[in-house]
């Protein structure tokens, strides 16, 4: 009896097609990933008889395992919600988990007071790297420029601004007062919408068993509590995104219902607009879920889909009116184009590297005249700053002309290097398991020293706590522990989204896919950065 049961499991894995693709994408994940997390080449894949075979037995082994998982667990889940449903709750989860205000602001108080620690360890704050660009306007008076976003810059200025004793210089841009008024402000609004989001998933119907993991996890996770006092856009754009993730569940429970809400469509374009207005790709990634939504969800696109489409377009469409238009007039600068060229720097630089003696003299001096570094020297695989910081600004610069010719022309004639490169660059952001710090880009998982020009030095009320924070923060001690490090590493996030969506897929629970497209969507942006680092993939990971 029990032989046939396993057979009959064995028989269904391998035709449920929602496991057998999401094994499918794991196994070539982890053989082509695995190759380039060597050197960070393809050619381990099949360079010679020995790797070939190795890496079909890695890709049939990875793909049984991971179709028969996969499978078991999308019959696992609708038991497990039923029996969540059932559990009985204790005489404290009422108080904490009710509807009442009184119990949003228990929430909020919890989050709070276990994030506070953090802050005291790391008083008054850390000053991110991309704080001296931020605080540029008030040091030296000069006009706003939009490389990093304009409101969260606004805003950080004006915060710091507010209690600064001394006139701002380079050497001091910031101060203790500022770095911890910045802080506390993260710190309550942080713990407010995340106490918030707690609080909301009860009108969802969520199980009580569910929002006291959810509570756990926001509460007790370290990063949460690193990330809420780090000056750095990624923090609220996380927030807000974390929001927007939510109004999308509530469409998935009731489309129709949540399009007739004109308070919700209001928030939903509100939030949506704040996302774009908080990290300058959220537009980008709006874009790519509508693209995504009209090829995974053609059965809803019709109906509700293209109302919550023609939503979307609009807040994206308002964005690029704001930036292209209404930015220039009030003479805020836009960011330079080469900060959208990171991929093609890398795909340029790497070619050359390889064939410059088999190249043109055209080619060869179309490369060097429009990426103005030693390429040799300076191309790192993982971090595309060192070349893409010196390339030319295509279209503006007017030396510039033909780069993206050139650029289009040698990935025809050399799309496997091209290939390498794009992949490379962006490995960490689906490829489980690279050590932190990266060893090719240096990058740690989150950087918590702060940046030349703070003005202030570092004084913790809390000296014995600060190692155990710096041990996840910099020193990654979570990447020696099994499975837990999946909670941590930056590639994991985009495998419980593909997850998701393909149990909803294959389930049909067409609506509550959108909810699982949005981080893809934020993924897909994120592949054509400079960088796969923690605070990029932080809001994939809430």
């Amino acid at each position: 009896m029990e032989s046939v049961k396993l057979r009959k499991f064995l028989a269904e894995s391998f035709k449920d097609r929602a496991a057998v693709v999401f094994a499918a994408l794991l196994a070539a994940v982890r053989v082509v990933g695995g190759s380039l997390e060597q050197d960070n080449t393809l050619d381990h894949i099949a360079g010679s008889a020995a790797e070939a075979w190795g890496s079909v037995a890695l890709a049939a082994a990875v793909f049984v395992c991971a179709a028969l998982a996969c499978h078991a667990l999308f019959r696992l889940i609708p038991a497990t919600e039923e029996r969540l449903a059932a559990v009985p709750q204790t005489p404290f989860l009422p108080a904490l988990f009710s509807e009442r205000r009184t119990a949003l602001l228990l929430l909020w108080a919890i989050l709070f007071l276990c994030w506070l620690p953090c802050w005291l360890a790391y008083w008054p704050g850390i000053y991110n790297y991309d704080m001296p660009t931020v605080r540029a306007p008030s040091v030296y008076e000069g006009p706003y420029w939009n490389t990093q976003p304009l409101l969260h810059s606004f805003v950080i200025n004006t915060l710091y601004d507010a209690v600064m004793t001394e006139a701002a210089t380079a050497d001091a841009a910031g101060s203790a007062e500022g770095s911890a008024l910045v802080s506390a402000c993260q710190l309550v609004l942080m713990s407010f919408v995340f106490a918030f989001i707690v609080h909301r998933l009860g009108r969802l119907r969520v199980p009580t068993a569910l929002r006291l993991v959810c509570l756990l996890w926001f509460a007790l996770n370290p990063v949460n509590a690193l990330f809420a006092i780090s000056e750095t856009k990624d923090v609220p754009f996380a927030g807000v995104f974390a929001l927007v993730t939510l109004l999308l569940v509530e469409f998935a429970q009731n489309a129709e219902a949540f399009l007739a809400s004109r308070k919700k469509m209001i928030a939903l374009g509100a939030l949506a607009l704040l996302l774009c207005l908080l990290r300058n790709n959220a537009a980008f990634a709006l874009i790519a879920l509508l693209a995504l939504a009209a090829v995974f969800l053609r059965g809803l696109y019709c109906g509700p889909m293209r109302r919550l489409t023609a939503a979307f377009a609009g807040v994206a469409a308002a964005w690029f009116v704001l930036t292209g238009v209404v930015y220039p007039a009030a003479e805020i600068h836009a960011s330079p184009s080469k900060e959208m060229l990171s991929v093609p720097a890398q795909q340029l630089a790497y070619t050359y590297n390889l064939y410059a003696k088999e190249m043109t003299d055209d080619e060869r001096n179309m490369t060097t005249n429009n990426i103005l570094i030693g390429l040799t020297e300076a191309y790192n695989p993982r971090l595309a700053d060192p070349v893409k910081n010196y390339i030319r600004d295509w279209p503006s610069d007017e030396y510039s002309t033909g780069l993206m010719r050139h650029w289009f022309s040698l990935g025809l004639k050399y799309p496997k290097e091209y290939a390498t490169a794009f992949l490379a660059l962006n490995l960490a952001s689906w490829y489980t398991g690279l050590d932190v710090p990266d060893p090719f880009s240096g990058v740690v998982y989150i950087e918590t020293w702060n940046q030349p020009g703070a003005g202030f030095e570092r004084v913790s009320k809390l000296p014995a706590l600060l190692p155990y924070y710096e041990s996840v923060a910099t020193g990654a001690a979570w990447q020696s522990v099994p499975v837990l490090s999946l909670f941590f590493d930056t590639g994991a996030p985009l495998w419980l989204v593909f997850f998701g969506l393909l149990f909803c897929l294959s389930r049909r629970r067409t609506a509550a896919a959108v909810a699982f497209l949005l981080p893809i969507a934020l993924w897909v942006t994120m592949m054509f950065g400079p960088v796969t680092n923690g605070r990029y993939v932080y809001p994939m990971l809430l």
